[in-house]
């Protein structure tokens, strides 16, 4: 069990490894947005704590599967839809997949809308996107935002720029 730091941009992540899967690859889990070096390093010591005692919990076993039952809540109309305020703010969304993959990212007004309308047409959508996020940017960025995201973290289904 060790970690380490990366930093993504503007901000740090940690990334655990956490050990091997059946078929030998390693296991890692990346934990981000730390916006200081020091406040990753607090984060990678209290996570390897965790390890050690047997405390801690699989963000893929976790956040995904919460993040999946909002998206179905959502798409079911259960759930309110994800809109924003008058404001000068768009959505950055991105689908993920199993183990954390990125599949998609991109820009939208209306959550609910944007994931039905993405549902609908693509096949890998459906296949493969167990969760969406939303992050709330400003509008003036949003578009240089999602380049930077598209760029840097390089989702599967986006064309590359």
């Amino acid at each position: 069990m060790t970690g380490t730091i990366v930093k993504r941009g503007d901000s740090y992540a940690v990334v655990l490894s956490v050990g091997r899967d059946a078929a030998g690859k390693r296991v890692r889990h990346w934990r981000s947005g730390y916006r200081t070096r020091r406040d990753a390093e607090l984060a990678r010591i209290e996570l390897l704590g965790k390890l050690r005692d047997g405390t801690y919990a699989d963000p893929s076993r976790t956040r995904a599967r919460a993040r999946g039952e909002a998206v179905r809540l959502l798409m079911e109309g259960k759930a309110a839809s994800i809109t924003l305020p008058d404001g000068p703010f768009r959505l950055l969304y991105r689908c993920w997949g199993e183990d954390q993959r990125l599949l998609y990212v991109g820009l939208t007004e209306n959550g609910r809308q944007r994931v039905l309308k993405q549902h609908a047409p693509k096949g890998w959508f459906e296949r493969e996107c167990i969760a969406v996020t939303f992050e709330r940017v400003p509008a003036v960025q949003a578009v240089d935002l999602e380049h930077a995201a598209i760029a840097h973290e390089r989702p599967a289904y986006n064309r590359q720029p």
